[in-house]
């Protein structure tokens, strides 16, 4: 079989030319690219098996062409300037469709201060991982042609500068390392204040000092300095109160205008006015601070950029009154009619006389069921009107014994008395049995369980009438008396036992609780592992 070999410009292939082979046999191929060149495909038979440097034809039961084509490899010139450097450096040769990165590192006290990419400057974000050395990387990709890239390294620096009428300390144009703490005060001339702060051509209003920390770039620093306004103050008070200090005065612009405000005996600061307009809806904002002082004072604080006229307004504070009574059978505390101010807190508590309990407790006519107090916020006039009742109480009696042998009484057993989701009493039987529950509510839809002493698991435990679940139980009612022999017939447990393993993958796990419950998720033993 003839075999077919040749090869583009800038590089060989051996062996080269027709061979002839005979069949099965095998046969290599070496490409050799001349220096600064590279592989850029191999054709074998019309197809294109990539870019290898060897190529190898298994047991020949055919003809075969093979042609090898070669490519300059780009060149990458990588280069930094003083105080810094750029890895690698120099000449980088690179193949054909690669990346290359490169990383830039400037010097302890300097950051880097251009990036030129083919004589173009591009942006670099400071990588996150050294972001504290202020190193910065750039990657060429899928590279098919010669690139530059260079770097300059610089400190960074603070060009300051005002409109007069003021100085900023220190000033001029400023050089610091890279990470240092730079601290600037701005000290106006006399009858002067700080207009504005403009920080990189940005405003930040107002300032009298301004802190640059753990400096990474450059930065400006403009101050802008404005004459001081004087501005007249006037504060009137409404009747019911007064306001200090009073009449005209003088406040320097950018100063607060300070006043103290109380209102006279049952009344109350209903609103304060600057120019007409209440500053209670502006409070905490736009320079306006107010502080309570005292039972009923206000301290008002204004920053004063314009003439203003302050009026505090007062209003009477309304009383109400509140009627408590109290019917036999206890008493309610405080009693009577009772005058209270709009806005004030009253508490009225209910003490039942012996054997006697709150029965209910109506408000303006309107129950409110059995309570031991009740408060009001007063905004109106009320009536509170409370009731007592005797206490009616009820006992409930009875034996827990085997179902199988009735007149074996069980002892120590636990009897429970449930209202709904409340635990009302529980007790615990005596030698014979027997159980007795006193000072019950005369209600209905009571529930009752007994359970076995705890430790033990002889015996289920059961709600009334043998029931395994509270929702199915019998229910029992003492409104029309005490009720007896209310007996629970208990069933022994079976002896079957179950036996298994708690652990976690492969690897028991000690002193670990497994219950046992029935279906109807009543508990009936437990064990430690």
């Amino acid at each position: 079989y003839t075999l077919s070999a040749t090869s583009g410009e800038n590089g060989s292939i051996s062996p080269t030319g027709n061979k002839t082979i005979f069949g099965r046999e095998t046969l290599t191929y070496i490409f050799t690219p001349e220096p600064g060149y590279e592989v850029s495909k191999v054709i074998v038979d019309s197809n294109n098996v990539g870019r290898l440097l060897t190529y190898t034809f298994d047991t020949i039961i055919s003809d075969h062409s093979i042609y090898v084509d070669f490519i300059k490899k780009p060149i990458i010139t990588a280069q930094s300037g003083d105080h810094g450097d750029i890895y690698p450096k120099g000449s980088v040769e690179i193949h054909n469709g690669d990346f290359q990165m490169f990383l830039i590192k400037p010097d302890t006290g300097f950051k880097v201060e251009s990036i030129l990419v083919d004589d173009k400057v591009v942006s670099v974000p400071v990588d996150q991982i050294n972001a504290q050395n202020l190193w910065k990387s750039y990657v060429f990709s899928n590279i098919e042609q010669d690139h530059n890239i260079s770097v300059t390294f610089n400190r960074c620096h603070i060009q300051t500068a005002t409109n007069g009428n003021g100085r900023i300390e220190p000033d001029g144009e400023l050089v610091f390392d890279v990470h240092d703490h730079v601290s600037f005060s701005f000290t106006p001339n006399s009858g002067f204040v700080v207009d504005d702060v403009i920080v990189d051509n940005e405003s930040i209003g107002p300032q009298y000092y301004y802190n640059f920390w753990k400096l990474t770039d450059d930065h400006s620093l403009e101050v802008n300095f404005r004459a001081i306004e004087v501005h007249t103050l006037t504060a009137t008070a409404s009747t019911g109160g007064s306001i200090t200090p009073s009449g005209i005065i003088k406040v320097l612009d950018g100063e607060y205008g300070e006043f103290m405000i109380e209102p006279d005996e049952n009344h109350e600061l209903t609103d304060v006015l600057a120019n007409g307009k209440s500053i209670l809806e502006i409070t905490g904002d736009d320079g306006v601070s107010m502080l309570p002082v005292g039972k009923d004072g206000y301290f008002i604080s204004l920053d004063i950029s314009s003439d203003q006229n302050i009026k505090a307004v007062f209003s009477e504070i309304p009383e109400y009154e509140i009627m408590a009574i109290a019917g036999d059978g206890g008493k309610i505390e405080p009693s009577g009619f009772i005058k209270i101010r709009h806005g004030q807190y009253q508490l009225f508590t209910f003490s039942p006389n012996p054997g006697y309990a709150v029965k209910d407790v109506q408000v303006d006519n309107l129950s409110k069921g059995s309570l031991n107090s009740y408060s009001f916020s007063v905004m109106d006039n009320h009536r509170l009107i409370v009731s007592f009742s005797p206490i009616n109480t009820r006992m409930i009696k009875g034996t827990v014994v085997d179902k199988e042998a009735p007149l074996h009484g069980l002892e120590n057993f636990l009897v429970e008395v449930w209202k709904g989701d409340s635990l009302l009493q529980t007790t615990t039987t005596n030698i014979n049995g027997e159980y007795e529950i006193e000072n019950l509510p005369a209600t209905d839809q009571l529930v009752l369980a007994a359970w076995p002493p705890l430790g033990t698991a002889d015996y289920y435990g059961r709600f009334y009438n043998d029931k395994k679940d509270r929702r199915d139980a019998d229910p029992l009612s003492t409104l029309t008396g005490n009720l007896e022999d209310i007996r629970f017939m208990m069933q022994r447990t079976f002896e079957e036992g179950i036996r298994g393993q708690v652990r976690e993958g492969e690897v028991g796990i000690a002193h670990i609780m497994v219950d046992v419950f029935e279906d109807s998720a009543t508990f009936v033993k437990n064990v430690m592992t």
